[in-house]
């Protein structure tokens, strides 16, 4: 009666411990659990935004609900940032023993943002830094600066005083109650959301694998870069468009990302204005 993840986690616990048994403490035991073929979850949901408008009317049914939730969406969607990362899984996890993110951790100077600790630290080597370090982009800066308030005041401790499970129910609350209602968007989405459009900035992925968090860029590519269907079609037909103004417009889309263009455009209307001569 449980799902093929819970078996798998469950497995993975009986196969470390046997496999520490065996390095660790010498036991002549077998780990038999590397034997059995176990089914493989089947729980891949490809996640973006639907349509223009389903951000938006994530972040204002957020602000109605839930204002202290904003700061913690937008994080997420700025830098693929696990939620575990951003917030304690449990309350009583003392502060000193919460290794995400964390104002010691953040340097305004530097615009710099490091985590002192992260989901795959197992996997590297003695010589390679826990955690990691990201760089702050403009929004993430403002986001902090406002949290943070006046510079004079050194802040410790964690930036959120949150936990995963209140912010999953009031992203879920957010959800429901958006104007129509937002389906099948987790927070954990988010992430995928974010590492798409970070891609489109960063097109190595290994630079990509050390903003996100992801060491295997297999995984990287396979569960988390997932292209709109949308972008291939645009990219594969670019050649065939003889609008210049559409086929400029994929073009920055694929480099700069739906609000990029927005920005562009923007500002290159006002430079254009700006600097015509009418008479």
């Amino acid at each position: 009666g449980y799902s093929a993840s819970s078996i798998r986690n469950f497995f993975a616990v009986i196969s470390g411990t046997l496999d520490h048994a065996q390095k660790e403490w010498l036991f002549p035991v077998e780990n038999w659990t590397k034997k059995i073929i176990l089914e493989k979850p089947d729980n891949v949901i490809e996640r973006n935004w639907r349509d223009p408008t389903e951000k938006i009317r994530l972040f204002n049914s957020i602000e109605r609900t839930a204002p202290w939730l904003l700061p913690i969406v937008e994080l997420s969607l700025e830098l693929s940032f696990r939620l575990g990362e951003l917030v304690k899984k449990v309350k009583k996890i003392p502060d000193d023993e919460f290794y995400g993110l964390r104002w010691e951790g953040v340097n305004f100077e530097e615009e710099t943002i490091r985590l002192f600790r992260e989901k795959n630290d197992w996997k590297k080597s003695s010589t390679e830094l826990k955690g990691r370090v990201v760089p702050m982009t403009p929004r993430v800066k403002k986001i902090l600066l406002d949290l943070h308030g006046d510079l004079s005041i050194k802040r410790t401790g964690p930036v959120f005083n949150t936990t995963s499970s209140s912010v999953i129910n009031a992203f879920r609350r957010a959800c429901n109650r958006a104007d129509p209602p937002i389906k099948d968007l987790t927070f954990h989405s988010l992430r995928k959301i974010a590492t798409y459009e970070l891609s489109k900035k960063i097109r190595n992925p290994i630079l990509l694998g050390k903003i996100t968090g992801h060491r295997d860029i297999k995984t990287l590519s396979s569960r988390y870069y997932q292209p709109l269907i949308q972008d291939l079609k645009n990219l594969i037909n670019i050649n065939e468009e003889i609008d210049i103004y559409k086929k400029g417009l994929i073009v920055l889309k694929e480099h700069l990302g739906e609000d990029g263009v927005k920005t562009f455009m923007q500002r290159a209307y006002e430079e254009f204005t700006k600097n015509t001569n009418y008479n």
